[in-house]
Protein backbone atom coordinates (compact mmCIF):
# COMPACT_ATOMS: atom_id res chain seq x y z
CA UNK A 1 0.00 0.00 0.00
CA UNK A 2 1.23 3.29 -0.99
CA UNK A 3 0.97 6.75 0.72
CA UNK A 4 -1.80 8.28 -0.68
CA UNK A 5 -3.75 4.81 0.02
CA UNK A 6 -2.69 4.69 2.93
CA UNK A 7 -4.10 8.24 3.61
CA UNK A 8 -7.21 7.22 2.03
CA UNK A 9 -7.48 4.41 5.04
CA UNK A 10 -6.73 6.61 7.28
CA UNK A 11 -9.34 9.07 6.55
CA UNK A 12 -11.91 6.70 6.51
CA UNK A 13 -10.98 4.27 9.60
CA UNK A 14 -11.02 8.14 11.18
CA UNK A 15 -14.55 8.96 9.61
CA UNK A 16 -16.11 6.12 11.24
CA UNK A 17 -14.47 5.92 14.54
CA UNK A 18 -16.82 8.30 15.88
CA UNK A 19 -19.14 6.86 18.76
CA UNK A 20 -21.89 8.73 17.61
CA UNK A 21 -21.67 7.36 13.84
CA UNK A 22 -21.37 4.30 15.11
CA UNK A 23 -24.55 4.24 16.80
CA UNK A 24 -26.22 5.88 13.88
CA UNK A 25 -24.23 2.89 11.50
CA UNK A 26 -25.53 0.44 13.67
CA UNK A 27 -29.44 1.68 13.62
CA UNK A 28 -28.83 1.78 9.95
CA UNK A 29 -27.78 -1.65 9.56
CA UNK A 30 -31.54 -2.93 10.97
CA UNK A 31 -32.99 -0.86 7.70
CA UNK A 32 -33.62 2.43 6.21
CA UNK A 33 -34.16 5.02 8.94
CA UNK A 34 -35.55 8.63 9.05
CA UNK A 35 -33.52 11.36 9.99
CA UNK A 36 -34.98 12.27 12.81
CA UNK A 37 -35.93 8.79 14.28
CA UNK A 38 -32.35 8.34 13.47
CA UNK A 39 -31.49 11.00 16.01
CA UNK A 40 -33.56 9.86 18.45
CA UNK A 41 -31.75 6.51 18.20
CA UNK A 42 -28.64 7.75 18.14
CA UNK A 43 -29.40 10.55 21.19
CA UNK A 44 -28.18 13.35 18.88
CA UNK A 45 -30.10 16.36 17.85
CA UNK A 46 -31.12 16.55 14.00
CA UNK A 47 -29.14 19.35 12.93
CA UNK A 48 -25.81 16.70 14.46
CA UNK A 49 -27.29 13.99 12.90
CA UNK A 50 -27.39 15.76 9.23
CA UNK A 51 -24.13 16.84 9.65
CA UNK A 52 -22.76 13.23 10.61
CA UNK A 53 -24.93 11.93 7.43
CA UNK A 54 -23.50 14.46 5.05
CA UNK A 55 -20.37 13.06 6.10
CA UNK A 56 -21.37 9.18 5.13
CA UNK A 57 -22.92 10.40 2.34
CA UNK A 58 -20.23 12.35 0.77
CA UNK A 59 -17.65 8.81 1.89
CA UNK A 60 -20.28 6.94 0.09
CA UNK A 61 -21.40 4.98 3.41
CA UNK A 62 -24.33 5.92 3.05
CA UNK A 63 -27.46 6.39 0.61
CA UNK A 64 -30.23 9.07 1.17
CA UNK A 65 -34.14 9.10 -0.15
CA UNK A 66 -36.47 11.68 0.07
CA UNK A 67 -40.11 11.12 0.04
CA UNK A 68 -42.04 14.21 -0.03
CA UNK A 69 -40.66 16.04 3.11
CA UNK A 70 -38.69 13.26 4.71
CA UNK A 71 -35.25 12.22 4.06
CA UNK A 72 -34.79 8.00 4.85
CA UNK A 73 -31.30 6.87 5.20
CA UNK A 74 -29.59 3.39 5.11
CA UNK A 75 -26.52 1.64 4.31
CA UNK A 76 -25.15 1.08 0.73
CA UNK A 77 -25.27 -2.33 0.63
CA UNK A 78 -21.57 -3.34 -0.35
CA UNK A 79 -20.58 -1.54 2.87
CA UNK A 80 -23.18 -3.50 4.80
CA UNK A 81 -21.09 -6.78 6.15
CA UNK A 82 -18.13 -4.47 6.23
CA UNK A 83 -19.62 -2.69 8.86
CA UNK A 84 -21.30 -5.24 10.81
CA UNK A 85 -17.66 -6.91 10.74
CA UNK A 86 -15.99 -3.90 12.20
CA UNK A 87 -18.74 -3.82 14.86
CA UNK A 88 -18.43 -6.97 15.95
CA UNK A 89 -14.47 -7.17 16.16
CA UNK A 90 -14.61 -3.84 18.45
CA UNK A 91 -17.47 -5.70 20.43
CA UNK A 92 -15.19 -8.89 20.82
CA UNK A 93 -11.98 -6.44 21.75
CA UNK A 94 -14.22 -4.98 24.39
CA UNK A 95 -15.13 -8.67 25.61
CA UNK A 96 -11.93 -9.90 25.47
CA UNK A 97 -10.40 -6.93 27.44
CA UNK A 98 -12.78 -6.68 29.96
CA UNK A 99 -12.18 -10.61 30.82
CA UNK A 100 -8.67 -10.18 30.71
CA UNK A 101 -8.73 -7.28 33.32
CA UNK A 102 -10.35 -9.52 35.46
Amino acid sequence: MGEVEANEASALVKLIANSERIRMLQAMLEGEVRVCALADRAGLAQAATSQHLAKLLIAGIVVQRRDRQSRYNSIVPEWADILRRLIRAAEQHDALRTANSS
